[in-house]
């Protein structure tokens, strides 16, 4: 088994399963860019990866994932979202 660490999500292989556990539990597990971009390169690893029959993704603590974490986002303080389609 081994594991990599990093602040957003941990990666384990054990055999040939992958398991990925998002760690934001302060954030709902939510998926800021930071954690998105990290789950894309893991996904990518455990794709390119032959021996590696099965991928999990879970959260730790009490949810999964909320979602997207937009907080961190430019255009997030601009207030609510806009609808661009004429009435």
């Amino acid at each position: 088994m081994t594991t990599e660490p990093n602040p957003t999500a941990r990666v384990t292989v054990t055999g040939a399963v992958t398991v990925i556990t998002l760690d934001r539990p302060d954030h709902r597990n939510s998926i800021d860019l930071a954690t998105c971009t990290e789950l894309t390169r893991q996904l990518g690893t455990a794709d390119a990866d032959r021996s590696v029959r099965a991928i999990v993704i879970t959260g730790t603590e009490r949810d999964f994932c909320t979602g997207a974490d937009v907080t961190g986002r430019p255009d997030s303080a601009a207030g609510p979202a806009r609808s661009t389609t004429a009435p």
